[in-house]
């Protein structure tokens, strides 16, 4: 009745841990530049309006970055990208949260200094951002267009700052590229109005309505 002897099974599950902690980083994460992914980013948002601390979201469009990769390769793009990527990590600074969106678009978590104007620091993360990166022998001059909304004014919830953050984004490449762009609510108009012309268009050229007058 009294026991003698233990029988242990010991089994080493290190690779498959790992495996599980390398698929969690890839659905959570950019595979090229190692960033966080655009839900990533969202979910880090909800967190700090729960926080009620102010804070910005940007949104970052690279300009003219297709051009890059139609004349030089999509290798040296990604390296760009990559570039960029490292770039942004140093500037956003402490408490920031950088992703990348997809593409040539990146969008950071900028936690507002008290005594600093909202556009003043990203301003600043434009600044940083834009300049030369040598790739390969090659001097490439980057510039972002760069929207941002800020919390609690422009949005309670990650997705809607992000997206009032990307139509930012988008008027200020209209306007002229390599600037920053803070939301307003006739964006969203704009917006509306843009995709309903498009809409109009596509049913014109189905009706046969349109008639050429002059070509070159």
């Amino acid at each position: 009745g009294t026991a003698s002897h233990f029988v242990g099974i010991v089994q080493d599950v290190t690779m498959r841990k790992r495996a599980a902690e390398e698929l969690a980083f890839r659905a959570s994460h950019d595979a090229l530049t190692g960033l966080p992914n655009r839900d990533c980013l969202i979910e880090a948002i909800d967190e700090a309006v729960g926080a009620d601390e102010p804070f910005a979201v940007c949104h970052l469009d690279l300009d003219r970055f297709q051009l890059v990769n139609d004349s030089l390769g999509h290798a040296v793009g990604d390296e760009l990208l990559v570039a960029v990527a490292r770039r942004l990590e140093a500037a956003a600074g402490p408490g920031a949260r950088v992703a990348r969106l997809g593409g040539d678009e990146f969008g950071v978590l900028l936690p507002l200094l008290a005594d600093s104007d909202s556009h003043d620091q990203v301003e600043a993360l434009r600044e940083v951002v834009s300049g030369a990166v040598e790739i390969r022998g090659i001097t490439l001059h980057v510039t972002p267009s760069v929207g941002f909304s800020c919390s609690p004014g422009d949005g309670r919830d990650g997705t809607t700052l992000l997206r009032a953050a990307s139509q930012a984004s988008a008027q200020a490449k209209r306007q002229g590229r390599n600037r920053s762009l803070g939301y307003r609510l006739e964006f969203d108009s704009h917006a509306g109005d843009r995709l309903l012309l498009v809409q109009e268009l596509h049913q014109a050229l189905r009706r046969g309505e349109f008639e050429l007058h002059f070509q070159l």
